[in-house]
């Protein structure tokens, strides 16, 4: 796989390549887990929990924005979402078109 990055096969190469190779692996992984919808059992921490928990059980990707930026939390709004299905936490259950946005007016309730 060295070869792909026009290089010599030398140690910083290789951990490069065994990087990626993990990344894609892992990605590829939690993909499967969502599309078939398993839960993912390798940790039992909830991710963002804080945020998490400040949220009523249902709750909007508006409010969802607004706590995100009131905790200061630095990952995009999209990743806490795939995170918190991906472990079972949330599920969309309304969609309510908002000021032409059709993605804001999306509700979630609380699985957990």
């Amino acid at each position: 796989a060295f070869f792909l990055y026009n290089e010599k096969n030398t140690p910083t190469i290789r951990k490069q390549v065994t990087k990626f190779a993990l990344w894609v692996a892992t990605a590829m992984l939690n993909q499967h887990l969502l599309r078939f919808n398993i839960k993912n059992t390798h940790s039992n921490t909830n991710p963002y929990e804080e945020l998490y928990n400040r949220l009523d059980d249902e709750f909007t990707r508006i409010q969802l924005e607004r706590e995100i930026r009131l905790l200061g939390v630095e990952s995009p709004l999209r990743t806490v979402l795939y995170k918190w299905r991906l472990g079972g936490l949330i599920k969309e259950i309304e969609n309510v078109q908002a000021l032409g946005n059709t993605r804001a007016g999306v509700k979630f309730k609380k699985i957990k």
